[in-house]
C-alpha cells in the first residue's frame, strides 16, 4: 500500500515495487485481477500473500499456487469467529505452503490447515544486527546526556505504540517503587494522555519522548540498561502481543528485556536467558521486583550478551532470508 515517501524508497530498490491504490489490501475482485496480471507479467510460479487475513482470502481466486504468511492476530482472532473461521480455513487448506512468524501463530494455522501435507516453516521477525548493536561506554554516556538522563541511574527504555496491552502504565508505577530508576518511553498512541497524567500524579521518574526519529532508535536502545514492555492479554485473550520485534531489537543492542507473558512474547524473549518474563497478570509489584533484580549489573550483562548472540546467530535478516528462500524453493520443487 502507498505511504508518504514511498516513491523515493521504491526508486532505491534493486527490485520492482508495485503499489496498490487501496489504503487497505482487501480481498476484492479487482485486487485478485491485479495480482493475477502481475503474476502473468513476471511469469511467477508462486504467489506469497502477507498477511494471511484479510489479504490471504484472495488465494482461492488466484491462477497460481500461493503461500500464506501468518503473524498472530489474523489467525488467533478470526479463528474465534465462525463465519470468518470458515473462510480462513478454506484459504489455508488450499495453500501450497504456510509461513508462521512463531509457534504462537503456527498452532492455529496448523489447526485450520488440518493437513500434515501442507508444508510449514516457522520464521520469526528478524533484526538488522549491524544497525542495532551494543554501544561502547562512552557512546552510552553521550546518548544519556542527550536525553538528560542523570548519572548513576539504571535506565529503563520502552519503545512501542502506546496502547493498553503494552503495559507501560505498570512500568511507570513500578518505577516509583524502585530506587535509582529512570524510565524513557518512545512512541505515540491513544494512551499518551493517560500515561502523561499518570506520570504527573504518581511523580514517577518517567518521561514520554513521543515519536523518536528512526535514526535515533539504535542509540536509544543501546543507551539503556533494561528494555521494558510488560505486555499482557486483554479482552479474554482476543488482544495479545503477536511477537514483539522491539524485544529482538533490544537484544541485538545487548540489552536484556522485561516482557509480559502474552501471545508470542515468550518466543521473542527467552526467560532467564535473554531477559525476564513477568508471569501471571504482570502486576505493578511484579514489574518492580524484576526491575530490582535487573539492577544487578552482572545479571544484566549475562542476559544482554546472550541476547546479542541469539540475535546475530539466529535472528539476523541474512539468516532468516536464507531460511525463507530454502523453504520457498522446497515448495517450488513440489509444484
Amino acid at each position: 500500500t502507498p505511504y508518504a515517501g514511498a516513491e523515493a524508497f521504491d526508486a532505491e530498490q534493486t527490485y520492482r515495487v508495485v503499489r496498490s491504490r487501496q489504503g487497505w489490501l482487501l480481498p476484492t475482485r479487482a485486487l485478485v485481477q491485479q495480482i493475477n496480471a502481475l503474476a502473468d507479467n513476471v511469469n511467477a510460479q508462486l504467489i506469497v500473500l502477507d498477511p494471511a487475513f484479510p489479504l490471504g482470502l484472495c488465494g482461492p481466486g488466484l491462477n497460481r499456487p500461493y503461500a500464506l504468511v501468518g503473524h498472530g492476530a489474523e489467525y488467533v482472532i478470526p479463528a474465534k469467529i465462525p463465519p470468518v473461521k470458515q473462510m480462513l480455513a478454506r484459504t489455508t487448506r488450499s495453500a501450497a505452503g504456510l509461513i508462521a512468524s512463531g509457534e504462537y501463530v503456527a498452532k492455529p494455522m496448523r489447526a485450520l490447515a488440518n493437513s500434515p501435507e501442507i508444508p510449514m516453516a516457522v520464521i520469526p521477525p528478524g533484526v538488522d544486527v549491524d544497525r542495532f548493536k551494543p554501544l561502547e561506554e562512552y557512546e552510552k554516556q553521550r546518548v544519556r546526556k542527550k536525553w538528560g538522563v542523570a548519572d548513576g541511574t539504571t535506565l529503563v527504555v520502552g519503545v512501542s505504540r502506546l496502547v493498553p496491552r503494552k503495559g507501560f502504565d505498570r512500568v511507570i508505577k513500578a518505577a516509583t517503587k524502585v530506587d535509582g530508576i529512570e524510565v524513557l518511553i518512545a512512541g505515540k498512541g491513544r494512551e499518551t494522555k493517560r500515561l502523561a497524567k499518570l506520570i504527573e500524579t504518581t511523580r514517577s521518574p518517567s518521561r514520554l519522548l513521543g515519536s523518536v526519529d528512526d535514526a535515533d532508535l539504535p542509540d536509544l536502545y543501546g543507551a539503556a540498561d533494561i528494555f521494558a514492555m510488560p505486555c499482557h492479554d486483554r479482552w479474554f485473550g482476543l488482544e495479545q502481543e503477536g511477537y514483539g520485534i522491539v524485544f529482538v531489537e533490544a537484544a541485538a543492542a545487548g540489552v536484556p528485556s522485561i516482557a509480559g507473558m502474552s501471545g508470542g512474547s515468550e518466543e521473542a524473549v527467552i526467560d532467564g536467558e535473554t531477559g525476564l518474563i513477568v508471569r501471571g497478570n504482570a502486576s505493578v509489584n511484579d514489574v518492580a521486583a524484576v526491575m530490582r533484580k535487573l539492577q544487578d549489573a552482572k545479571l544484566r550483562n549475562r542476559l544482554g550478551e546472550a541476547g546479542r548472540q541469539r540475535a546475530t546467530e539466529a535472528l539476523s535478516y541474512d539468516t532468516l532470508a536464507h531460511q525463507l528462500q530454502k523453504f520457498l524453493n522446497s515448495i517450488l520443487g513440489e509444484l
